[in-house]
């Protein structure tokens, strides 16, 4: 089965999993799960997990690249990255030799959570030093003054 699902309405491909089109939302043919390789499971997922390291992203349809493509938040990718994990977690009961491709999935996301985390925290703090420089640059006269 392909890991795409083409909508009805626009004709935009759209992940194997997704219910409603991503550019219209129009609903999409359901499809059964188990319908789904698991090498485009384990694909789409490492796919969604690599994007769990980013506030936001944009995706454009490449049937459609005049679109102005999807924008998704930092919850919804990784709410997305979740259902493929977990589908696979559900298909590593059957097949134990995905567990550790499963955990490693898990594993990678977890640590490109906490790495968004610390770029977000350096951020910030970036931008607090930078306020207090132009603090104390506009106000140079005054403290010197103090002194």
């Amino acid at each position: 089965m392909e890991k795409i699902k083409k909508c009805p309405n626009c004709g935009s491909t759209n992940d194997s999993i997704f219910t409603n089109c991503a550019f219209c939302n129009t609903p999409l043919p359901q499809i059964d799960n188990e319908s789904i390789s698991t090498e485009t499971l384990v694909s789409e997922a490492s796919k969604w997990v690599g994007y769990c390291y980013e506030e936001f992203i944009n995706l454009k349809d490449p049937n459609n690249p005049t679109e102005e493509g999807i924008h998704y938040d930092h919850g919804q990718v990784r709410g997305i990255a979740d259902q493929y994990i977990n589908l696979l977690r559900v298909r590593s009961l059957s097949n134990p030799q995905l567990t550790s491709i499963v955990d490693n999935l898990a594993i990678k996301m977890e640590k490109n959570i906490k790495s968004r985390s610390k770029k977000l925290m350096w951020i910030f703090v970036g931008f607090i030093v930078g306020a207090l420089v132009l603090l104390i640059i506009f106000n140079f006269e005054r403290i010197v003054a103090l002194f």
